[in-house]
């Protein structure tokens, strides 16, 4: 389906280029000065056009890629405030559990971890542009402290528009398997 969808895109960017070029050549003027006249003005409808069709079909893209590229390089990334040693039984069981922390509304009691995400849309509209924040936070005495957050931007959307999904952009690249975050932040303390 989406082959079809494609083919049809093409034929019609086709038939859009057929029909500027043909209009301008039957409306050709026979004198020397119009002429040139019509031949520059031609040329600049073509080139506006296909200045056009690059830039939504990739020139957006790759601009936005760009930008979040370069807002990753200010801020993103791993950033730990505080390690701290867990005792090899807790070690083992977050480990086991994949390092998952829940958010604070779904801590059991007695829990001391837990995660927050933040999501801050600098772009809405077509393509979006977000800065995603992951933090690990600890409950102490009844007040929280950060202990590390992994910050994030992404773009989606933005390409050929169709029946296929969206293309993203992500940076820096996702934590790949293994603890990222709760490994920078957690050691496994000595057992008593």
């Amino acid at each position: 389906m989406s082959g079809l969808y494609a083919l049809a895109l093409i034929g019609g960017w086709l038939a859009v280029s057929w029909f500027l070029v043909w209009s301008w050549k039957i409306t050709r003027p026979f004198t020397t000065w119009p002429r040139r006249i019509h031949l520059v003005f031609g040329f600049l409808v073509l080139g506006s056009w296909f200045a056009w069709s690059f830039w939504e079909a990739e020139g957006r893209k790759l601009y936005w890629d760009y930008q979040v590229w370069q807002m990753c390089q200010e801020d993103g990334g791993v950033k730990v405030f505080e390690k701290v040693a867990l005792e090899p039984a807790d070690y083992d069981r977050y480990e086991d559990n994949g390092w998952f922390f829940p958010n604070k509304e779904n801590m059991n009691p007695g829990e001391r971890f837990y995660t927050e995400v933040r999501v801050n849309y600098y772009r809405k509209k077509i393509p979006k542009v977000s800065r995603q924040t992951y933090l690990i936070l600890a409950e102490r005495n009844g007040s929280r402290k950060v202990l590390g957050e992994y910050v994030s931007y992404a773009r989606s959307g933005g390409g050929v528009s169709g029946p296929w999904h969206e293309s993203t952009f992500h940076c820096p690249p996702l934590m790949r398997s293994g603890p990222g975050l709760a490994g920078a932040i957690f050691r496994k303390g000595d057992s008593k």
